[in-house]
């Protein structure tokens, strides 16, 4: 079903050509499901792009359902995405029509993949039911929350019955409960459809419905897993290349070099027995200016919204206040989005009310930033503050830089924002907003798209920003968020359903 031979795909960065995959190699059978985990920028969205065919490979070998990606004419390769393969972005719920009701969107996809207006009917309806949202299919879309219009969006994705399911980070905004049916519901189809399946993920829960588990590291696959074995092995490629995990290097006290011993099994060691230690923990930068202590920056009293019949936020009553770190818990649907567009003033609530203290400046960053995408990543954060009066001088740069280095993406500064990894911009959107000098900065699921070690980072930067004296507001269902929260509101147990956690 899928077959690469050595791939690399290049990127055209300034005046040169970034390798998002390096020889990669890969083949995935019939009813097969192969999870692929790894750290943000590490080519897993690349390979996405590629096996669907959005992206063609500079060298190597990838084929698709009998086809060469790399000659098939882009008549051949929209055929391909229509009827045989079900693709799942990260952003997928922004493919839906805005006009069409949920039932349409999926009945949509189904007829362009040649199914009658009958049977595109009958088949949205099944799965919109199997995804748990068929009481959405009447509903208009801008009466939904983001994870419901991401289920919606799986539907439209899975109803046509592909023979190649492709998903990259399908739970990204989903909470536990509704991942886990995302998850099962992927393996039961590829089981029905004897579909190859395809899973890109940080989320721990997708290995379980993997046969083999893949880490992908700079490009090329660093181990494999494979069902029940519980032991990870290292891949070595046709060139003998091993990617040795950074955990395996300290353990076996390597540093720049390796031996390789004379034991019947292949062991690494350190020619001089070095042991390398792990860095150093990056500082984080200190929010600018003192710090403001805890005063209500925003009151909510009982403030709720709907869209015309339909309630999409119960009424809320909550404060936000300096110096604290507030996270806006929930399941899918239960108005967290809509709670921060409340406070960040994009819309009034339909009863209640809500205050802002009129000198707190707000930033935001969405759940799917916009950005200059031929722009570099500094420059669109130093236009934010130039939008904001900011003067952009040495200090403020360097500031910036601090902020880039806290959540790990310095190195990424120059680069044109268009280049980045799904988890790459939402770092960047994250330093955007801190960079603002904004009092109470508000984060709608900052950490979706990235692996438990940068959410961890990002979780220790946003205290660090929070005992400076910004409020800052996340709505998520990250436990690393939760677990250094000041307060917890969760909206799912209530209007009033909060806890101080300090």
């Amino acid at each position: 079903m899928i077959e690469l031979d050595d791939v690399f795909v290049l990127y055209p960065v300034l005046d040169r050509q970034v390798a998002a995959l390096r020889g990669l190699s890969l083949t995935v059978g019939p009813g097969e499901r192969v999870v692929i985990a790894g750290p943000s920028g590490s080519g897993k969205s690349t390979l996405v792009r590629l096996v669907t065919g959005l992206v063609r490979p500079g060298a190597g070998r990838a084929v698709v359902l009998d086809h060469d990606l790399a000659t098939a004419s882009s008549r051949v390769i929209r055929a391909l995405q229509r009827s045989g393969i079900g693709m799942i972005t990260q952003q997928m719920a922004s493919n839906l029509a805005v006009e069409l009701s949920g039932l349409h969107n999926v009945a949509l996809q189904c007829r362009l993949a040649g199914k009658s207006r009958s049977e595109a009917h009958r088949l949205a309806r099944t799965m919109l039911a199997r995804l748990g949202v068929a009481h959405l299919g009447d509903r208009a879309l801008s009466t939904i929350s983001a994870g419901e219009a991401q289920r919606v969006a799986l539907a439209a994705a899975l109803a046509h019955r592909p023979h190649v399911i492709v998903a990259d980070e399908p739970t990204g905004a989903l909470d536990i409960d509704n991942a886990n049916l995302v998850f099962d519901l992927l393996a039961e189809l590829s089981d029905e459809l004897h579909a190859a399946l395809l899973v890109v993920s940080h989320d721990p829960g997708a290995g379980r419905i993997g046969e083999r588990v893949l880490e992908i590291r700079d490009g090329r696959l660093g181990s494999e897993q494979l069902a029940g074995t519980g032991q990870s092995r290292l891949v070595v490629d046709e060139r003998g290349w091993v990617r040795l995990p950074e955990p395996d290097r300290i353990r076996a006290g390597i540093s720049t070099r390796a031996v390789v011993g004379d034991g019947p099994a292949l062991e690494l060691h350190s020619p001089d027995a070095t042991v390398a230690t792990q860095p150093a923990a990056a500082g984080y930068p200190a929010a600018p200016g003192d710090p403001l202590g805890h005063r209500d920056l925003v009151t909510v009293s009982a403030a709720g919204r709907s869209i015309g019949d339909v309630e999409i936020l119960a009424p809320v009553t909550l404060s936000v206040r300096s110096g604290e770190l507030l996270i806006v818990s929930g399941r899918s649907g239960s108005g967290k989005t809509t709670l921060l567009g409340l406070i960040a003033g994009y819309a009034a609530p339909d009863v209640g009310n809500l205050q802002r203290d009129p000198a707190a400046t707000i930033a935001v960053a969405t759940s799917t930033p916009g950005f200059a995408e031929t722009m570099s990543v500094r420059e669109n954060i130093e236009l934010a503050c130039t939008v904001r009066g900011r003067v952009v001088d040495a200090e403020r740069a360097a500031a910036i830089d601090r902020y880039l280095e806290a959540v790990g993406v310095v190195e990424l500064g120059g680069r044109p924002v268009g280049t980045l990894s799904g988890g790459e911009r939402q770092r960047a959107s994250i330093v955007r907003a801190l960079a603002s000098e904004a009092d109470v900065v508000l984060l709608d699921e900052p950490t979706s798209q990235l692996d438990q070690g940068l959410a961890r980072r990002v979780a220790h930067l946003l205290v660090a920003q929070a005992r400076c004296g910004r409020a800052i507001v996340c709505a998520s269902h990250e436990p690393e968020l939760l677990a250094v929260a000041d307060r917890i509101h969760s909206l799912a147990d209530g209007p009033y359903a909060e806890r101080s956690l300090r």
